[in-house]
């Protein structure tokens, strides 16, 4: 199994990549907590195989799966699939990657501050060394374009599913796209 080795603290986290894509609606949807009358569980937005199993709308749909397997902090990725239409800025098919990391009260008692504010500066710092390991090719451009990729934002979202999520953006000038929204 491939690992990343986080710079804040070590901890190697486990990539799992090779995870059926095609999941029971109970695994993609119950398990993560999704409303049973949420709009992502209908048939125009999600490709349903049969009654019971769809393709993963998101790779969340493996996380109670790594956490029953005793899973303490892991990696996944995959190709995940919506029933989007195809546009400038949307496809059917994407990448996704998510990472989980359970943590314990004596994690952030020690630290003295709140259990949020502790796991949103692990999470900030898990996110830079991943992007920075992920990004590799920006450390073997050169002092300037290494400063450029690993000068990087964090920004605050909102997702039903979470209390607390955030997300990584490069800080780089993107074409901008317009219309088709």
């Amino acid at each position: 199994m491939i690992s990343f080795t986080a710079t804040n603290g070590g901890h190697r986290w486990p990539l799992c990549s090779n995870l059926a894509e095609s999941r029971l609606v109970e695994k993609n949807f119950d398990d993560v907590l999704v409303p049973a009358d949420h709009v992502s569980r209908s048939y125009n937005d999600t490709y349903y195989i049969d009654a019971q199993s769809v393709l993963r709308c998101h790779t969340s749909a493996h996380q109670a799966e790594l956490l029953r397997r005793g899973h303490a902090h892991f990696l996944v990725t995959g190709d995940v699939y919506r029933r989007d239409s195809i546009d400038s800025t949307h496809y059917p098919v994407f990448h996704q990657m998510e990472g989980v990391r359970v943590f314990s009260p004596d994690d952030w008692e020690a630290s003295g501050v709140d259990a949020t504010s502790y796991a949103a500066e692990d999470l900030r710092k898990c996110l830079e060394g991943l992007a920075n390991h992920l990004f590799v090719e920006c450390k073997r451009a050169g002092a300037k374009q290494a400063e450029r990729c690993s000068s990087m934002r964090v920004c605050g979202a909102v997702y039903y599913l979470y209390h607390f999520k955030a997300s990584k953006d490069r800080k780089e000038k993107h074409p901008k796209i317009e219309g088709d929204r």
